[in-house]
């Protein structure tokens, strides 16, 4: 399967779906809901699960399989 992973300045949106129930419930708490929109400042890729980090939310990370990838931030070099 081929998932869509985020990169840095990429804007997801959460599904309240996918992942652990433990890390769904810790995001509610948090007081977000389904359709809440990030920006991604921090991707990890582990060989196991891979994790965001977002602008929006301080010192947590979440797994990246409970959000789909919204807008992804297109990276522009100078062709000069």
């Amino acid at each position: 399967m081929l998932l869509d992973i985020a990169q840095e300045a990429d804007l997801v949106m959460y599904l309240d779906a996918n992942g652990y129930d433990y890390q769904r419930e810790q995001f509610r708490n948090l007081g977000f809901k389904r359709g809440d929109r990030f920006t991604v400042n921090y991707v990890d890729i582990g060989g196991f699960s891979s994790t965001y980090g977002f602008a929006e939310i301080s010192n947590q990370l979440f797994n990246t399989v409970m959000f789909t990838v919204l807008h992804k931030m297109v990276a522009r070099g100078n062709n000069d």
